[in-house]
């Protein structure tokens, strides 16, 4: 009676981690950034800024929620405008660059531990006429996002683990190419162990959002 319990017990958690799996796939809600460009955004006054950056370099504010910073850099014959605004909780960057008459050239959003990516990267011409729109999101290729990535990590890791960055990659094979999210974890040291902490990379499947396997690095990404 025993042997069957434990049998059933380990049938229904495995059902319930396959359900969990297969929803990450199915229901793709949780990869919705919710971030918008706003129309304060599609262009600012340079004359504003230009006479301090030219002193100073970069405007940098802060407060509970978001650190924002803006930097003048040299691209060709020109120079750009660099608006960065980070949400401190989800570690997500909005760029934005401009045009040196305040108009918007490109927007991008940016998971800023491992600087990954995400969603859509937007350009645009003088007029604020969009040119070219680069998907980084590659649903076909990525089901599981990295919010999903980083949610099944949480579910693996111990709870005093942190994660400090996840990437993307793909395994080859001779049979086939896997893509793969990398999700890089620290092990805080025990106080009374005198060997250095542990960091350690998850390799999730992308497709399934299985774990691929654990291994120790050596050293952050990037």
């Amino acid at each position: 009676m025993k042997i069957q319990l434990i049998i059933i017990t380990i049938y229904f958690i495995l059902i319930a981690a396959c359900n969990s799996t297969q929803q990450f796939v199915i229901n793709d809600t949780d990869c919705n950034l919710h971030i918008d460009l706003t129309e304060n955004e599609k262009k600012i006054n340079i004359k504003q800024y230009d006479s301090i950056l030219s002193q100073k370099g970069n405007i940098v504010k802060s407060n509970n929620k978001y650190e924002t910073s803006i930097t003048k850099y040299p691209e060709g014959y020109k120079f750009l405008y660099g608006y960065k605004q980070t949400n401190k909780q989800t570690n997500i960057g909005k760029w934005i660059d401009y045009y040196p008459n305040g108009s918007i050239y490109k927007i991008q959003f940016v998971y800023e531990k491992g600087f990954q990516y995400l969603d859509k990267e937007t350009h645009y011409d003088l007029q604020g006429n969009i040119t070219k729109v680069i998907d980084h999101r590659q649903a076909d290729k990525y089901p599981i996002c990295y919010k999903e990535a980083l949610k099944i990590t949480e579910g693996l890791k111990r709870k005093r683990d942190s994660i400090f960055a996840i990437t993307r990659d793909s395994l080859v094979t001779d049979v086939k190419k896997t893509y793969v999210w990398k999700v890089f974890i620290d092990e805080p040291q025990d106080p009374e162990v005198t060997q250095h902490a542990k960091s350690w990379c998850y390799v999730i499947n992308a497709q399934t959002g299985k774990l691929i396997k654990k291994i120790k690095v050596t050293a952050n990404p990037g």
